[in-house]
């Protein structure tokens, strides 16, 4: 069970296409679903991170105050770590995409819910993710497409950055 999915779907009317009552759904959320979902996880694996949308980045949507709400709770529950997304599940929606548009999102869950968190979304440059840890923005920074477009990004973030430990496999140290 993926529980970005489970807890997208659950909590939002738009994506439902059903009404949904609007009071305590979070609640039903984490208290059920997030909830036994997180006890099982956490019993069998360990460490656990949560993925879900901070805002939908719409009027009358889901939004960075009840995502900072949930990941409070869902830092009770025993989750460690917060994925910091948004949008990309309604059509028609104008995300303010940009160099670490969701960056700021992270940075109030980080803050506000007082949770280790993950930047992610267009992310590309090696000193771009530096600064967002060095600044405290994010405990942790995610790499997605930027890795799809450049497979060798961790290399080039090492040489660029002075990282004086990096690891490669053995087989590639030919190449480097």
């Amino acid at each position: 069970m993926n529980l970005k999915t489970a807890l997208d779907a659950f909590r939002a009317e738009f994506i439902n296409k059903f009404p949904v009552e609007k009071a305590g759904i979070m609640q039903r959320a984490t208290d059920t679903l997030a909830k036994e979902f997180i006890e099982r996880t956490t019993l069998n694996v360990g460490d656990i991170a949560a993925d879900f949308t901070l805002t939908d980045w719409v009027e009358g949507g889901w939004d960075i105050e009840q995502s900072i709400t949930l990941s409070q709770k869902l830092k009770s529950l025993g989750v460690d770590l917060i994925d910091c997304s948004s949008g990309g599940l309604l059509p028609g929606v104008k995300i303010p995409v940009g160099a670490g548009y969701q960056t700021p999102l992270s940075d109030r869950i980080r803050r506000q819910a007082d949770i280790p968190t993950a930047a992610v979304g267009m992310i590309t440059s090696p000193e771009q993710a530096e600064h967002i840890i060095r600044t405290e923005q994010a405990d942790m920074v995610l790499l997605a497409r930027e890795l799809l477009r450049d497979p060798y990004w961790s290399h080039r973030a090492a040489k660029a950055l002075r990282a004086q430990n990096h690891v490669y496999p053995n087989q590639y140290l030919r190449a480097w």
